[in-house]
């Protein structure tokens, strides 16, 4: 039930922030953050393991996410 609630309330996120950036620039940024966000909720709270590959994924992704954001500015 948690998990339907969180669906919904991302979705309802990307709706509002569909308002005020292209739709390529949103979706991206939803699925690279969720991605990132997933990565590290499960290394804090279900002790997953975390190795330098993975830490290199998420600043990659991280990156692409800023790069996306600065290039959406211009």
């Amino acid at each position: 039930m948690a998990v339907a609630c969180l669906y919904t309330v991302a979705f309802a996120l990307l709706a509002q922030i569909l308002k005020f950036t292209d739709i390529g620039i949103a979706y991206a940024l939803w699925a690279g953050l969720g991605t990132a966000s997933v990565a590290v909720i499960g290394v804090l709270f279900r002790n997953e393991r975390f190795s330098w590959k993975h830490a290199i994924g998420l600043a990659l992704v991280v990156t692409g996410v800023v790069t996306l954001n600065l290039q959406a500015g211009q």
